[in-house]
């Protein structure tokens, strides 16, 4: 009877100990290096060895919503967006989810323009053409148009830097990984002065973010916590480990049936991997949003009326 129950036991131990918890993982974009860090906790086995199923599916920049609607409803557990993006829909649409993770430290954001931008004199592109992501990107430069008194005429695009190639548009929203590497690789170097960051003028937002529907947080803690680790392994090797990691980055992009440039992927995973880097500490550390600048992204959302409610730092972060 004894061997019996030792016997039952460890049958128990060893079913559990294969069991794996699954995790539908949502990414805001196309497949492209932005997601590297993920894609090599997926192919390394990183969250397998954690015990989990991961199931990772990447959100069309034409698709109706946004990630974090379908991360609300449930139909995804855990999904990656903009911090500011994601921050606005939660308050504004009452969404049930949390920040968990930030993979970068930094705002991306770049305002781009075909005339001098010397000193930042931004009242020079007053009244312009200025192109922004139909998807709903770029609240910081709302926050920028409010402050200097402009009167911007938005010119709407899914991607793609074609509209400000073409000169079709004065001036042109884009991230430091995405859009302008191609504007560089497309007409050369761009003048310094042509160029506005965000992150030196009073908007340095985090940008990537990761974010959890609540009840799954609520619930799974544990599990959420291992996909945290193993998705902070991932990020961590793929920084010391940069070709290899190409080499996974591509086969996710070949096995979604996209056709991408690895010169165009390398430039964006080195500059992926810069904007992880904290300015305070100096090292990849993936450090928690402060609450500092929590309440000046609060703050300043409020007063040009983009968010319609409030909510308390703990309770958007995780």
């Amino acid at each position: 009877m004894k061997k019996t129950v030792l016997f039952a036991f460890a049958l128990l131990v060893s079913i559990s100990s294969g069991f794996s918890q699954k995790v539908n993982f949502l990414v805001n974009w196309e497949p492209q290096a932005q997601f590297a860090g993920y894609y090599v906790a997926l192919d390394k086995g990183f969250y397998a060895e954690a015990g989990l199923e991961v199931d990772m599916k990447h959100w069309s920049p034409n698709a109706a919503g946004s990630p974090l609607d379908a991360l609300s409803t449930g139909m995804a557990d855990i999904a990656t967006s903009m911090l500011l993006q994601g921050f606005i829909e939660t308050v504004n649409n009452n969404l049930d989810i949390a920040n968990i993770f930030l993979s970068s430290q930094r705002s991306a954001m770049i305002l781009v323009s075909h005339s001098d931008l010397t000193n930042v004199d931004l009242k020079k592109v007053t009244g312009s053409r200025v192109g922004r992501w139909k998807s709903g990107f770029g609240q910081e430069a709302d926050m920028l148009a409010k402050k200097y008194g402009m009167n911007w005429e938005w010119i709407y695009f899914n991607s793609g830097v074609n509209l400000f190639i073409s000169k079709a548009i004065d001036a042109t929203l884009c991230y430091s990984f995405s859009e302008f590497i191609d504007l560089k690789m497309a007409m050369g170097d761009i003048p310094e002065n042509n160029v506005v960051r965000f992150a030196n003028i009073g908007y340095d937002f985090p940008q990537d973010a990761l974010f959890a529907n609540r009840t799954f947080l609520e619930t799974k803690r544990s599990v959420v916590d291992k996909f945290l680790q193993a998705s902070r392994k991932g990020w961590i090797y793929a920084a010391s480990h940069e070709e290899e990691t190409l080499d996974i980055v591509m086969k996710y992009i070949k096995a979604n049936n996209y056709h991408k440039n690895r010169i165009q992927q390398k430039l964006m995973l080195e500059e992926i991997l810069k904007l992880q880097i904290n300015p305070e500490t100096g090292k990849r550390d993936f450090a928690p949003l402060k609450a500092s600048t929590f309440n000046k992204m609060k703050n300043e959302s409020s007063s040009i009326g983009l968010i319609s409610g409030t909510i308390k730092y703990e309770d958007f972060v995780r």
